[in-house]
């Protein structure tokens, strides 16, 4: 196995150097990482071994994002040249999808941008947030603490979606299955009794044809009822796969009187977040908000964040205007204009974001608690209501004069 030098940082902001044998350099900083270090530079001591396994075309999720923005935080804070990071970490992540971006997040770093416009010119899949807390620690000279700032939020989006998946599994696997029962049944049971009561002059009930003609229609048209829903599937798996559908999707769910609080508090649980890590920054309030309003997706949402922007402009305190907006509930409003009133207005934001993101998940559990009993008896009473409808049929065949 060949071996690899490298220079890293501990976790103490300490650069040393070493030695490590691995299949190739993403491997060394597979393990350099695992040790808890952030290595900026790597260079193989000997030629590669013959029959190496190169590491190539590896997706990253967001959890290596995430990873990839907090190794940028640790070699700022150790004084690590920007450049020669960037240049560290594209080699450290060769082979991997994040390898390109990188290098063209370098070019334009020595072609004289700034690192937020870099990262932009880059197309880097990061949250909008993570740009305007990169400007704005390019705007304080802080950094390498707004990057830490955003690996932070980043991780408590991974940790909150990671939540949601495991909670939200159960739920999708029993609405799954029961769909899949209830159309076998509509497929391979129900149109049975069509011919058993073929050639009977019987008064079948009104449920009961319903239910048998759409099993007639759902056999025989399966075909084009499978490309349809196969159709509907793959578009929206594409639709959904880009930002621009992901977007559209969310703003149509926002119209919804019970999907849309949930999103508003989503949104304004990051948007508070950016506003804390701004003002601690001693970004100024004007300039907080901008930047922490252009972070935010939701266009609806965006606007009344610009509201509160226009309306400090003009002269009126932050949480009156959070208020006559209906942006927050009465806690967020006392919070906003206590912090400002002590000129601790960034740890009122820091406290409100910690409020939000609570409520979140009180609301997401509360959901998932309910929507499991909420399927099981909606698949029972359509799987019910076809089993009555069989039944009621088979009645009236039995009672009909032969």
């Amino acid at each position: 196995m060949p071996g690899f030098r490298f220079s890293a940082v501990d976790a103490d902001g300490q650069a040393f150097s070493g030695r490590l044998e691995a299949i190739d350099a993403a491997d060394a900083l597979r393990q350099l990482r695992e040790r808890g270090v952030v290595p900026f530079q790597i260079d193989p001591d000997a030629a590669p071994a013959a029959g190496a396994v190169p590491s190539v075309g590896r997706r990253l999720g967001r959890a290596d994002w995430t990873a990839l923005v907090r190794e940028f935080a640790t070699l700022m804070t150790a004084r690590v040249p920007l450049n020669e990071a960037v240049e560290a970490l594209a080699e450290g992540y060769a082979g991997t999808a994040v390898a390109e971006s990188l290098q063209v997040l370098g070019r334009e770093l020595r072609a004289g941008k700034g690192f937020h416009d870099a990262c932009r010119a880059a197309a880097l899949p990061l949250p909008d947030y993570f740009f305007q807390l990169a400007r704005a620690g390019e705007l304080s000279g802080e950094l390498a603490d707004a990057l830490r700032a955003a690996a932070d939020q980043m991780e408590y989006d991974v940790q909150v979606r990671q939540e949601l998946i495991g909670a939200i599994t159960y739920p999708a696997i029993l609405v799954s299955v029961g769909t899949i029962a209830i159309f076998i049944i509509f497929v391979a049971v129900v149109p049975n009794f069509a011919t058993l009561l073929k050639g009977h002059n019987v008064d079948v009930p009104t449920l009961s044809r319903w239910v048998i003609s759409a099993g007639l229609f759902a056999r025989e048209n399966l075909l084009g009822l499978g490309m349809a829903m196969g159709s509907v599937a793959a578009l929206s798996v594409v639709a959904l796969s880009r930002p621009a559908g992901r977007l559209w999707f969310a703003e149509q769910l926002w119209r919804l009187r019970f999907v849309g609080p949930w999103l508003r508090d989503a949104g304004l649980t990051a948007w508070a977040a950016v506003m804390a890590t701004l003002l601690e920054h001693r970004v100024p309030l004007v300039d907080a908000l901008e930047l922490a309003a252009d972070g935010v997706r939701l266009r609806p949402l965006r606007a009344a964040l610009r509201q509160i922007l226009q309306d400090v402009r003009n002269g009126r305190r932050i949480g009156d205007s959070v208020a006559a907006l209906g942006l927050g509930n009465r806690s967020a409003v006392t919070m906003l204009k206590a912090g400002e009133k002590a000129g601790e207005l960034d740890q009122a934001f820091r406290v409100l974001a910690r409020m939000l993101g609570d409520q979140g998940r009180a609301r997401t559990k509360r959901f998932l608690t309910v929507i499991e009993p909420v399927a099981i008896i909606a698949i029972g009473i359509v799987i019910g209501t076809i089993m009555a409808a069989v039944m009621m049929a088979m009645a009236a065949l039995n009672s009909a004069p032969l």
